[in-house]
């Protein structure tokens, strides 16, 4: 298992090259828990071949990250790139293998990145849709709009009201009875 940023380097096609010739399964994998839209992956292989070709890359590996003082050929710049390009080249069912991978790692790391967008615009349509207007002058409007909505709903008269219009105090109709359960000087509003 190999942790890889990209799969678009010489130096990766060139390590992915070579664990096509050392292991029987080789997959590139992107975690779940990884960020939809990062670069993260992972080289997975599994079923090491143990014939000669893979004893040779193994013992060509090793002399090259001793000649690299132990650094990692793909952190370290090369004289020389692990494989070739001709040498990738020339592997057709390699290539074909590798465009149908990149292909299908920018097909999904687009739609994430759209995902991300669209989600943004989202977020920011329900931010500017519940924003409260900081201009005074706005404020001072809809305060007036309001008031003056209020007093034309309280102007009208209804049945609760005795038949008052709240303004004029004024109405068509008496209350019954002779004041039973008005309080004394005290208001209750229930909301």
């Amino acid at each position: 298992m190999c942790k890889l940023y990209t799969s678009f380097s010489t130096s990766t096609s060139g390590l992915l090259f070579l664990t096509t010739r050392l292991f029987r399964s080789v997959q590139v994998v992107k975690p779940v828990s990884s960020k939809a839209t990062g670069p993260e992956r992972y080289l997975v292989a599994s079923g090491f071949l143990g014939n000669a070709e893979a004893f040779a890359i193994q013992s060509a590996l090793r002399r090259a990250h001793h000649a690299g003082g132990g650094a990692s050929p793909l952190s370290v710049p090369l004289l020389t790139p692990l494989v070739s390009k001709d040498d990738l080249a020339s592997d057709a069912k390699f290539s074909e293998s590798m465009k149908d991978m990149v292909s299908s790692l920018c097909v999904r790391q687009t739609q994430a990145l759209n995902a991300v967008v669209d989600r943004a615009d989202f977020l920011e349509d329900m931010a500017m849709d519940s924003a409260i207007c900081t201009d005074p002058f706005e404020r001072l409007m809809a305060a007036a709009k309001e008031e003056a909505l209020q007093s034309a709903v309280m102007s009208v008269a209804t049945p609760s009201r005795g038949g008052r219009n709240m303004d004029t105090g004024k109405g068509t109709h008496k209350g019954k009875g002779k004041g039973k359960g008005k309080s004394k000087g005290k208001s209750f509003r229930y909301y």
